[in-house]
């Protein structure tokens, strides 16, 4: 399992060194340097943010996702600020990844849950728990993510939104089965599957 790990982690470095990376590097930059506005640039930075994390350039995604916060908090704009605090960006963190980057996607995420909690959205609340979750599944920290996910549950129980609740399930289903309690992982896959998705 490690030489394969290896293997995969070795493919990546040289991914990144091709002509190709640093092509697509460089329209991404582009594409920001030419936003003309703040909710332009700000997708442009989530693109740029993704493609870092993809190819495990993770200090420099970390870089870009600040840069993107500041430009959202100083356009004040509400939804540019949520955009920007509960993007996708971490699920392309691997298992493998630095903890000391970890750690700083977990600050990210807090972040997101401040907001979430001071604006009194509980759906954005359940989102954050849950991305935090995977995190922590991601790291092996198994209690937490279980915490983390039955926190999101709780936030989406005032929420009508049975898509977030299924990925709540999916994401303790998960959990369960790399710790290596199937009996509990089936029922949160079975659960996930008897709710509609919306």
């Amino acid at each position: 399992m490690a030489r394969w790990l290896f293997i995969v982690y070795a493919l990546l470095l040289c991914l990144k060194a091709t002509p190709q990376y640093f092509e697509k590097e460089r329209k991404l930059i582009s594409e920001v340097e030419n936003a003309s506005t703040d909710s332009n640039k700000i997708k442009a930075l989530h693109a740029l943010a993704e493609f870092y994390y993809i190819y495990r350039a993770e200090d420099k995604g970390d870089s870009v996702l600040q840069k993107q916060l500041v430009i959202a908090e100083l356009s004040n704009d509400k939804s540019l600020i949520l955009q920007t605090l509960f993007s996708n960006t971490f699920t392309n963190i691997s298992s493998w990844t630095r903890s000391e980057i970890l750690d700083r996607a977990i600050s990210f995420i807090d972040q997101g849950l401040l907001y979430a909690k001071e604006t009194n959205n509980k759906e954005y609340e359940a989102i954050a728990n849950l991305n935090k979750a995977i995190i922590f599944r991601k790291r092996a920290n198994y209690d937490q993510a279980i915490s983390c996910a039955l926190q999101a549950f709780t936030a989406s129980e005032h929420i009508k939104n049975d898509s977030l609740k299924t990925r709540v399930y999916v994401e303790l289903g998960s959990i369960y089965n790399r710790k290596g309690d199937a009996v509990s992982a089936y029922r949160n896959f079975n659960n996930a599957l008897i709710l509609p998705i919306q």
